[in-house]
């Protein structure tokens, strides 16, 4: 007796994930001609039978999923990673899933987004993680922490973040009230000259990114930081150290460090993420507290390229199409795990 086995790439991207990180794990695709549990993230968000803790994994597709996307549950959403194309020895995916505008409401705490290309993010809850995700907005800001009730233990971790609009990169609402909010290992960056603000935030923990743009910080944490252009706008209140400018934004006291050439910072080449990597003997080396390297790749959350997620990679999976009680079915995997 034979059998038939049929492997689609959502299979692919599902196996060696075990269960996911809690909760129920759910498919989601709008690639025509497979058999997801979902086709848009938004029916699988709306879904009764989609419970708060569960998990979407999301395939990578040339069409944008549709939005706005509102949460008001805590879900995972686990997407393929981006710049798939460029980083491909890393890679067990070519194609990228594309977002449309994600809402965190009131209910949705506990939630993570991982893995994607979004556009424009909104924070109104507790308790949200964004982290390995490239964000590219052409709006007023690319994430905003919204006007409302304080907000607290938010992480912002791990992201290529990109505005070509009047506006920050990252900002909050109003007078919004932010508690252990931490933005770490990420790169920002504004394209718009005419605004160039990377960063707009208070009371907030800014560690081992890279920042194209200028920035205005209230009571805060910044530390570990590479700087390259714009100024830095000290609001009061902040604690300032060991960060590397191109100019004398952040000054020479508390182990800053000004006027570095950063050209001698970064290996300045290869893919849109990886060149900012540091260069043999960079000034970024050792500078940050405590001795560990400044910038994205630096410190115990390093950037990781392409924002795979931190489930396995498939590089080789060859499955026969028949199969025989006697013999079996003969599956060859080869996979690779992430940080």
């Amino acid at each position: 007796m034979k059998f038939m086995v049929k492997i689609t790439s959502v299979f692919q991207m599902l196996i060696l994930a075990g269960a996911g990180l809690f909760g129920k794990t759910w498919s989601v695709d709008n690639n025509p001609g497979r058999s997801p549990d979902f086709t848009q993230i938004l029916d699988a968000v709306a879904s009764a039978d989609v419970m708060g803790g569960d998990t979407l994994y999301v395939a990578g597709s040339t069409t944008k999923y549709l939005g706005t996307i509102t949460f008001q549950k805590p879900l995972v959403l686990i997407g393929p990673g981006f710049f798939l194309d460029e980083n491909t020895e890393l890679t067990g995916a070519s194609i990228s899933a594309k977002l449309p505008q994600i809402v965190w409401n009131a209910g949705s705490g506990g939630s993570v987004l991982t893995g994607f290309e979004a556009s424009h993010i909104q924070i109104s809850t507790d308790s949200i993680t964004i982290t390995r995700n490239y964000i590219y907005f052409s709006g007023y800001h690319a994430i905003v922490l919204s006007i409302g009730p304080p907000i607290n233990n938010v992480v912002i971790t791990q992201n290529y973040v990109v505005n070509n609009y009047t506006g920050a990169t990252i900002s909050i609402s109003g007078s919004q009230i932010l508690s252990n909010v931490i933005v770490s290992n990420n790169y920002f960056s504004n394209e718009n000259t005419s605004s160039d603000l990377a960063m707009d935030l208070n009371n907030v923990s800014v560690t081992n990114n890279v920042i194209e743009g200028s920035i205005t910080m209230t009571a805060s944490i910044l530390e570990n930081n590479i700087m390259i252009g714009g100024t830095f706008t000290d609001d009061g209140g902040n604690q300032v150290r060991n960060n590397l400018a191109d100019g004398t934004q952040f000054g020479t006291q508390n182990n800053n460090l000004s006027n570095v050439d950063a050209a001698s910072i970064f290996i300045g080449s290869g893919t849109t993420d990886g060149q900012w990597q540091l260069a043999v003997g960079s000034p970024a080396i050792g500078a940050g507290v405590g001795g560990v390297d400044a910038g994205m790749y630096g410190g115990p959350s390093a950037y990781v390229p392409s924002g795979l997620p931190s489930i396995p990679v498939i590089e080789f999976l060859s499955v026969p199409t028949t199969g025989s009680q006697s013999s079996g079915l003969k599956i060859h995997i080869k996979a690779r795990g992430q940080n």
